[in-house]
């Protein structure tokens, strides 16, 4: 498996090949070298190992046209998690929905915490068809927040630095139970297992998800977006 680390030092030995990515010299992910026709299944196995082995599973896209990068080709950019402790993260929303509009309305209410979310959001794994050909990649992370951070994704380079991507996942995974679960060249993918429940959280919710990509990735009107994140149980973002 190439590199050694004391990170990795838990890394399960029934995966399959794979390699340590390490680009500034300490490894920071390891990935698969193929991508498993049971990736989904792996990934739930390692999700519910995650606290025994500080590791956090990820199913890893490659750019389309070109299946090494980010992942194997190392295009990673990694910074401490302790970036992450101190960012504000009503004050980072507002500042980024204040750049090209007006009216901010402040954080959605938190949903009622769900009883078992890790069983949720692996059920929403397994029961949700919206991944290709992927790989499996661990992360050295107590959460998917603090991983894009840790092994230094940067598919948002153009609008915002990863710790305050990260800040905000935070938030959402505890006041909503949003996990990532897939992370792309430049898209994630959460799972959620305490969607909003009443028509003001939403859209309030609305109005954070449209200030965390700077730009609509929809065709809906504002209410039917809204209407859709009470139902939706994963979010899925983009950026140029």
């Amino acid at each position: 498996m190439g590199l050694t680390s004391p990170a990795f030092a838990s890394l399960p030995g029934d995966l399959p090949e794979g390699r340590l990515v390490a680009p500034e010299g300490e490894p920071v992910l390891w990935v698969s070298e193929q991508k498993p026709e049971d990736a989904v299944r792996i990934w739930r196995r390692l999700y519910a190992d995650r606290a025994r082995t500080g590791l956090y599973p990820l199913l890893l896209e490659s750019l389309r046209g070109d299946d090494e990068r980010p992942w194997l080709a190392g295009e990673l950019k990694p910074r401490p998690t302790s970036e992450i402790d101190g960012i504000d993260v009503e004050k980072q929303l507002r500042e980024w929905w204040s750049l090209p509009r007006p009216g901010w309305s402040g954080l959605a209410p938190p949903s009622l915490p769900h009883a078992n979310p890790d069983d949720t959001v692996a059920e929403i794994v397994l029961d949700t068809d919206f991944y290709g050909a992927v790989r499996i990649g661990l992360v050295p992370a107590a959460r998917g927040a603090d991983a894009l951070t840790a092994m230094g994704w940067t598919g948002a380079c153009n609008n915002a630095e990863t710790p305050p991507i990260s800040a905000v996942l935070r938030s959402w995974e505890d006041r909503f139970g949003a996990h990532l679960v897939a992370v792309g060249f430049d898209t994630i993918t959460l799972a959620i297992a305490a969607p909003p429940t009443t028509a003001e959280q939403a859209e309030a919710l609305a109005i954070e998800h449209e200030a965390f990509v700077w730009d609509e990735q929809h065709d809906m009107s504002d209410e039917e977006y809204a209407e859709h994140l009470q139902e939706a149980r994963t979010w899925e973002f983009w950026w140029d």
